[in-house]
């Protein structure tokens, strides 16, 4: 119908342009004269369109016609690492704690109160130690990465106090009897060591690798991991002279003395992290690697710890928040087909907060306990 529509108008257009040169005579006449010639203009225009003009069957086939992708899309993203079989890495590595942030404080039903226990790590001059040590192992296939680290430090102050300083305590002996709290006068002298240990399991799922086989490769995972923590202090304040009572909380301070106190936590953890592979020269069949990672952890819980006691003050439940940063750059220098050897620095920003809420039947005393520091150092190892 199109084309019979087109062919109707052009004719149409052409008649109407003859008559208004040759008149109407001419119009109805030189039709017939050329039917018995050459082919008139409007019959070649109409081969012509008919020639572009696509049949109905071919314009379907036309539109159904798939289109060619340029390129494959599957190329870009590969199935977890792109490896095969398993690896294995160990590496040790030294290293030191800077921006140590310590503090705990007390207060009853929102108020301060004289026996209140009152700990700044800043105040003390415990802000960084230059000792500390990393070992782990890692495990990994192409689509699952299971991790153990192991991780010591320790920092140290000492000074004179410019306020009283009140600490729970193992024990501090005096007169026969031993104390669970210790009373640093202001202007007493103290010597404070600090130990840190961190021990760490976990796994990590690489579900996907982008660009598997360029030579930037980038890898995402899921972290789940469970870290333990214990903290170690002694504190060295002279000898013990006397004792003090605090009449509203019932506790008895050793004033001065020598005394250490343990803690540990265990934390579970969930995060995401990733990591990026650029492959430079080859070396040994394979080629080196500068490897950049990072993983980012947390844990939230909000009631749920139950009831707690220490040091003789109960408590009816513990929120507590943590959260970490680790970062590593290396590189990967194929020493043959089967080993690697790597070096590289790390660092590792914590933040870890606990906030004891007392039994409100009793006293309603809250204890805030919060932590912060960060780990880093250099690190070297081998990989199977």
């Amino acid at each position: 119908m199109k084309r019979y529509f087109l062919t109707g108008v052009v004719v149409l257009m052409y008649a109407c342009v003859g008559a208004e040169e040759a008149g109407a005579e001419e119009m109805w006449t030189e039709p017939e004269l050329e039917m018995e010639g050459e082919r008139t203009e409007p019959e070649i225009e109409m081969e012509e369109m008919e020639e572009v003009w696509p049949e109905p069957g071919m314009e379907m086939e036309a539109v159904l016609e798939p289109v060619a992708v340029p390129v494959d899309a599957r190329r870009w993203i590969g199935p977890g690492r792109g490896m095969k079989g398993l690896s294995l890495e160990l590496l040790g590595g030294v290293g030191g704690i800077r921006d140590v942030e310590g503090r705990v404080t007390e207060q009853i039903e929102g108020r301060g109160f004289t026996g209140a226990l009152n700990l700044n790590l800043s105040d003390l001059g415990v802000e960084e130690g230059s000792d500390s040590q990393l070992l782990r192992a890692k495990l990994m296939n192409s689509w699952v990465t299971f991790f153990l680290n192991y991780h010591n430090g320790s920092v140290s102050g000492q000074g004179t106090t410019e306020s009283d300083v009140r600490l729970n305590v193992d024990g501090v002996e005096f007169g026969g009897r031993v104390f669970d709290y210790l009373l640093i006068p202001e202007g007493g002298e103290y010597t404070l060591e600090l130990e840190n240990t961190w021990l760490g399991f976990g796994m990590q799922f690489t579900p996907f690798t982008i660009n598997p086989d360029g030579r930037l490769r980038a890898t995402p995972w899921l972290h789940l991991g469970l870290q333990y923590v214990e903290w170690n202090y002694t504190v060295d304040a002279g000898a013990t002279t006397t004792v003090q009572f605090d009449p509203e909380t019932q506790r008895t301070f050793a004033f001065r003395g020598n005394a250490s106190s343990e803690e540990r936590a265990l934390m579970p953890e969930y995060g995401f992290g990733g990591e990026i592979r650029l492959q430079l020269r080859e070396r040994a069949g394979k080629r080196v690697q500068l490897v950049g990672d990072a993983t980012y952890k947390r844990l939230d819980l909000e009631d749920g710890f139950g009831s707690l006691s220490f040091d003789n003050t109960s408590f009816e439940d513990v929120d507590f928040s943590y959260t970490s940063l680790e970062m590593n750059l290396y590189v990967l220098f194929p020493v043959n087909e089967r080993v690697d050897f790597l070096c590289g620095v790390y660092v590792e920003q914590v933040e870890m907060s606990y906030t004891f809420a007392g039994d409100r039947r009793v006293d309603g005393l809250d204890r805030d306990v919060t932590l912060e520091y960060t780990l880093y150092g250099i690190k070297a190892g081998v990989k199977f």
